[in-house]
């Protein structure tokens, strides 16, 4: 009798009430179903704490003389275990695999109680401290138990099946697989190590020594995985017996294939360049929050697929165990991170992030579709220090321990200057840059290229992070930034990819992101609990329009797709008519009539359609392929299009401008000081917590040290009456830069 794997996934009972005690425990609450969380909803309800999962724990007779052991795939963000009110464990850490030993704690011969402590709660030293996104509780993953014979690979170390496994070609193809074995009680035994290839053939069979912890295997003229075009995939499997006939086995997917990455070059895979078209994807889904199953993901997938993506970057934790199997078939480059989104100088943070890289390293590195670890985003929004260069460092050297045989990396925000030395320690470098959208102008993408490129052009560089929110309420025909409508999505896409790809050094682009998803922090741009930038709405019902332009530059699926079908009525007697496609011709036709033909590339502009009063059917047409939509003409502008901006920002130069003339910038403090120079003098701290306290409503305020405290307060200006701020500059201006308190 061999391994045995017993999923425990119903007959569990949650209690959402703020848990109180600690054991004894009883089985009480809602009757759920994993996998399960209690934040469900983009809503007010959003909960942090503790809560209670319990279930009676029966196991079959049979499994008497095993050893056996709990195994969670996930539970967000800290799990306390118990069995019979005693305490198996407590896992620091949300989104990686970890079990527990009941081989003990387990009664045969009475009832079991089972009761799980999961706390997504703020901490101090477990990533992510927070983000960009929400940070779900529950048992959001599979549970199950292992019972396994008394001799067997070591399910305790870092979460991992025992077996850990590296590979590597040579210049002669030969594939070279380095193991590591860890196995409990190895006495006598024995391991056999198999390797069938794509075909399922047996390519290689080697026994050794259960106690020979390190092997390494080699394998001639291997095929190679080769991403989109052959993601040629190996089955690694590891058999341990003890010389009773009982045995333990492991199978782990894998596969080889050679990476280069080159600051004047980009990535190659298997010696050809290779341009990164990639998107960022989250867990979650509308509706369900992150307790999702591989069908719903299998669904995301799909749609990547039609899209033409070849690059997934699984953001900002590691994902279920699952995801990496379907990157590996589906020949997906990927890049996996750890949730180290805030660093601060408190030691157990680092101990913790070297904890989930570790096990994010250890439980994945078998697989062919990963090329980048990614050990750090946008850490240094809130500045630099060396503190700050000496961890990441860290990670970067365990990472390079770990699994020397793969990139390090690490995403960066637009206030890193190019010369910073956070460019300078991963082997590659991601910027998330957000030009025409949260500052600057789209245009500013190539001056950022070109001053980057010129400072480091020994480092290799990609776009981790680009796009901007999309409401698909709001519509414009004459679209601009912070409208969010689905037009300047599309405008902005169009022209920022327009530039990105003629960089031709770069490794690729990451567009921000694929699915709308939860964000508990926001609202924003008519939207609540949600980061609307994604190319597809958060319940996948909805591709919006820039999901076809993508589809028009990397797909080659023949299609037709005209925007503006959700932009339905209108009210002027012209309009024009966007399609995209990645055919070179498109016809147009207007309720049955031939318009116009037009002859391209991506994106068809036809102008000057005019509209019939009433319902107009609007169709485009190349070859076998059409698309058609309804526009209804009305006579009057539709209100509920156009977005109203609740902190529009106070016009400066309504009253401001006066002021800003009689500053004296090196003299006297005043509401464009960055916001590390007020907390550093006492009276003008003291004097901002009294009128402005709306200022900490962001519980991330006092870190944005480098921020220009006027922009922060423009930037939520509907907290705040437009004469107490010009009062409180007044008063700023008062307070003498070199006086008390500095």
């Amino acid at each position: 009798m061999g391994r045995s794997i017993i999923p425990i996934l119903e007959d569990w009972y949650f209690d959402g009430n703020p848990v109180q005690t600690l054991p004894p425990f009883s089985i009480s609450g809602e009757a759920v179903t994993l996998p399960h969380t209690w934040n469900t909803e983009a809503d007010c309800s959003y909960h942090r704490g503790a809560c209670l999962y319990t279930r009676e724990l029966n196991l079959e007779k049979s499994l008497l003389n095993r050893d056996l052991y709990l195994e969670f795939l996930g539970v967000n963000s800290v799990a306390s275990v118990y069995l019979n009110d005693r305490l198996l464990g407590t896992h620091r850490g949300g989104y990686s695999a970890f079990r527990f030993d009941i081989t003990e704690a387990y009664d045969w011969n009475g009832s079991n109680t089972l009761a799980v402590l999961a706390d997504n709660s703020e901490t101090e030293d477990v990533s992510p401290l927070f983000g960009d996104f929400t940070i779900f509780g529950g048992i959001y993953r599979e549970v199950r138990v292992l019972a396994v014979p008394k001799t067997h690979f070591d399910t305790l170390h870092y979460g991992t099946q025992g077996i850990t496994l590296l590979t590597d070609v040579d210049e002669q193809n030969t594939g070279i697989i380095r193991l590591e074995a860890r196995v409990v009680r190895a006495g006598a035994g024995r391991i056999t190590y198999c390797l069938y290839d794509p075909a399922g053939s047996l390519v290689l069979e080697q026994t050794v020594p259960a106690r020979e912890q390190r092997t390494v295997l080699t394998v001639p003229d291997v095929t190679l995985w080769n991403g989109r075009e052959n993601p040629a995939l190996y089955l690694f499997r590891a058999v341990l017996t003890d010389g009773s006939g009982e045995e333990d086995a492991v199978e782990l997917p894998c596969g080889f294939r050679r990476c280069e990455m080159t600051g004047e070059r980009g990535f190659c895979l298997n010696g050809e360049k290779l341009m990164l078209h990639g998107v960022g994807i989250h867990q979650d889904r509308e509706g369900m929050g992150n307790a999702v199953t591989r069908e719903e993901r299998e669904e995301d997938f799909r749609l990547i697929d039609e899209m033409g993506a070849n690059m997934i970057r699984l953001t900002h934790y590691q994902h279920a165990p699952y995801i990496y199997d379907m990157c590996d078939r589906d020949g997906f480059v990927v890049w996996t991170e750890i949730p180290m989104l805030s660093m601060t100088e408190e030691p157990a943070l680092l101990e913790n992030a070297r904890q989930q890289l570790t096990e994010l390293i250890l439980q994945n590195c078998h697989h062919p579709s990963i090329f980048f670890w990614g050990i750090q985003n946008e850490i240094a929004m809130f500045g630099e220090n060396q503190y700050m260069y000496g961890a990441v460092e860290s990670l970067n050297e365990l990472a390079k321990q770990l699994d020397p045989t793969r990139l390090t990396a690490c995403a960066n925000l637009h206030n890193v200057k190019p010369e910073s030395h956070m460019n300078h320690i991963t082997d590659t470098v991601g910027y998330n840059l957000y030009y025409g959208w949260y500052y600057g102008e789209i245009p500013e993408y190539q001056e950022f290229f070109d001053e980057f490129h010129r400072l480091n052009p020994e480092v290799p560089l990609g776009i981790s992070e680009y796009g901007v929110d999309c409401n698909l309420t709001f519509h414009s025909d004459t679209p601009k930034r912070k409208d969010y409508s689905e037009e300047f999505q599309c405008l902005f896409h169009e022209q920022s990819y327009g530039i990105m790809e003629k960089q031709t050094w770069l490794w690729g682009t990451v567009i921000w992101n694929m699915f709308d998803f939860g964000s508990a922090i926001r609202n924003e741009g008519g939207t609540r609990g949600k980061n609307a930038k994604g190319l597809v709405s958060g319940d996948r019902k909805v591709k919006k329009d820039v999901f076809y332009f993508y589809r028009a530059c990397w797909s080659r699926v023949p299609f037709v797709h005209i925007t503006g079908r959700r932009y339905k009525k209108r009210w002027k007697e012209t309009v024009t008519i966007k399609v995209y496609s990645n055919q070179r011709q498109i016809r147009l036709y207007v309720n049955g009539m031939f318009v116009k033909e037009q002859r391209g590339e991506r994106v068809f502009l036809f102008e000057g359609i005019r509209l019939l009063e009433g319902e107009n059917r609007i169709e485009a047409r190349c070859g076998g392929f059409q698309d058609e939509i309804i526009l209804e003409r009305g006579t009057e502008p539709v209100p509920e299009y156009t977005y109203i901006d609740p902190n529009p920002g106070f016009n400066v130069k309504n009253w401001f401008l006066k002021d800003s003339e009689e500053m004296d910038p090196d003299r006297a403090y005043s509401l464009w000081d960055t916001v590390g120079d007020l907390k550093n003098n006492s009276e003008a701290w003291a004097l901002l917590k009294a009128e402005l306290p709306g200022l900490w409503e962001d519980p991330t305020f006092e870190k944005r040290t480098q921020y220009v405290l006027f922009k922060l307060i423009n930037r939520a200006s509907s907290r705040f009456e437009e004469e107490t701020v010009k009062q409180v500059n007044e008063k700023l201006m008062k307070i003498q830069k070199k006086g008390d308190g500095r």
